[in-house]
């Protein structure tokens, strides 16, 4: 794989990165998403590895600073040439990707010591049937812009629990904004009480070319246990696959009952995933 060149993708290059990126999509969920054009702009989006043997690897990269690497099968941990440092954006927010890969990427900007957290990479198949019981007093429904307060609640409980590594940064205007984006652009479903009152969420975070990736998944503490995000769960992969998509998601490999729910739903182990953040220092374990 050594031996080529890197540059950034013209829209001239599209139609050939989205054919190569498709039987890797799960790992290239943002590259992908970016590609279907709901994320980033085609400007600066894509840099690209070529040898004469085609693509091998492609870097995407958002406004906001957030890599993501996918590589060729066929990848070894040093033989891959890494991008000129001017192509580089020089302060990355984070980087994600399957786990060899984003090392990688942090190996050349020289952070292998950074804030990490690893995730398991899941993806459903549908030959698995959903389970078609339901609570008693409970509606699942799809929500949208008018539901927005409505959902507050779980969208700041899981932004506070599963998402920030410093809670106490939490500004509940962005966690607005993050909602209303979700409600405009994505699917979300949520569990409602016979007054009408949101219990628990999930939804896609990006829909990429063939697959839809799922987060958001959150239900109030108190009621936990009780088949609430099966629930969100079932609804929200019932409507992905009707629209012959694959859904796929990302959780914290410590997430023991997240696991358990995805695992009973038919999802499965693809390997590890790492987000790196290399403006933060690692955590001292001492």
């Amino acid at each position: 794989m050594t031996g080529g060149t890197w540059y950034y993708a013209k829209k001239q290059h599209l139609i050939a990165l989205g054919r190569w990126i498709e039987p890797r999509e799960p790992w290239g969920i943002p590259l992908s998403g970016a590609l279907a054009g709901r994320k980033t702009k085609v400007r600066s989006s894509f840099l690209i590895y070529e040898t004469s043997d085609g693509i091998s690897a492609v870097l995407s990269v958002t406004d906001g600073g957030v890599l993501n690497p996918v590589f060729h099968e066929s990848y070894e941990p040093d033989h891959l040439d890494p991008p000129p440092a001017k192509l580089l954006p020089p302060k990355p927010f984070s980087i994600m990707g399957k786990e060899p890969w984003a090392r990688q990427v942090l190996d050349w900007y020289g952070r292998t010591d950074c804030r990490t957290v690893e995730y398991y990479l899941m993806v459903r198949k549908s030959l698995y049937a959903l389970s078609e019981r339901k609570l008693p007093g409970i509606t699942v429904k799809k929500m949208g812009l008018k539901d927005l307060d409505g959902l507050l609640m779980l969208q700041e409980g899981y932004e506070l629990e599963e998402v920030l590594l410093e809670p106490e940064a939490f500004n509940p205007r962005i966690s607005r904004i993050n909602l209303e984006r979700l409600l405009s652009e994505e699917l979300v479903y949520a569990a409602l009480d016979s007054s009408g009152k949101a219990l628990a969420k999930a939804n896609t975070n990006t829909r990429a070319l063939n697959c839809y990736q799922i987060g958001g998944v959150y239900t109030l503490p108190g009621l936990r246990g009780q088949g609430l995000g099966k629930a969100v769960m079932d609804s929200l992969v019932r409507d992905i696959e009707s629209r012959e998509k694959t859904p796929c998601l990302f959780v914290k490999q410590e997430n023991l009952p997240a696991i358990s729910l995805y695992l009973a739903g038919g999802f499965k182990t693809y390997g590890t995933y790492l987000i790196a953040y290399p403006g933060k220092p690692a955590l001292s374990h001492g």
